[in-house]
């Protein structure tokens, strides 16, 4: 019997979550190039083409795998809702609630690392990172310097990423959340309105 076109047993997750648990234990094993769309669908016990059916290819499925939950329906949809003078302590806050979490963040962080070492899956980060979360942010500033600001921003949570969670800079990898949120999160708030320090972008 052929797994990948039959019909899962009854109370077995959906394709579309099975695709994406699959995806993620491939990418982490084998690495982004090595994994291929019909394994992952024979990991899945689906067909192929429901791969191609819910995220359009093997670009987008690793896509939603590393940043799915750091898109503009997570991180930015309540970081651009409030008040301007606290936009970056709120942009900083859900992305160390996010990587903190013990049921996300070591596969984001396992994710990343791996991304980082292979151009298509580099790609694919960058791309992301230009679509859902610097388009927003430069939108969200409307004016000329929106662009440097975004920019800005975008380079704090990066290295905030980076330090706490990719190299595990000391002290900053066991600092308490709040106290990471605090000095982040006062840092992207310059990088927003670098007017708090007198300056321009």
């Amino acid at each position: 019997m052929n797994s990948r076109r039959g019909r899962p047993t009854k109370g077995t997750p959906p394709a579309r979550d099975r695709i994406l648990r699959a995806a993620e234990e491939l990418f982490l094993a084998s690495g982004y190039e090595a994994t291929t769309v019909r394994r992952i669908a024979q990991e899945a016990h689906c067909d192929p083409a429901l791969v191609a059916y819910h995220f359009g290819s093997k670009h987008g499925l690793f896509e939603q795998v590393t940043t799915g939950g750091l898109g503009p329906a997570g991180l930015l949809s309540t970081a651009l809702a409030g008040p301007p003078e606290q936009l970056g302590f709120r942009i900083v806050a859900r992305v160390v609630h996010a990587w903190d979490d013990p049921s996300s963040g070591p596969h984001l962080r396992g994710l990343m690392r791996m991304a980082l070492m292979e151009e298509d899956a580099t790609s694919v980060v960058h791309e992301y990172l230009g679509r859902e979360l610097l388009g927003p942010l430069v939108e969200y500033f409307d004016g000329r310097d929106g662009r440097s600001r975004a920019t800005a921003v975008l380079a704090v949570v990066a290295g905030l990423i980076a330090g706490r969670y990719l190299l595990r800079l000391e002290p900053l990898a066991s600092a308490p959340q709040q106290a990471v949120i605090g000095s982040y999160g006062r840092i992207a708030q310059v990088a927003a309105h670098p007017e708090l320090l007198g300056g321009r972008t």
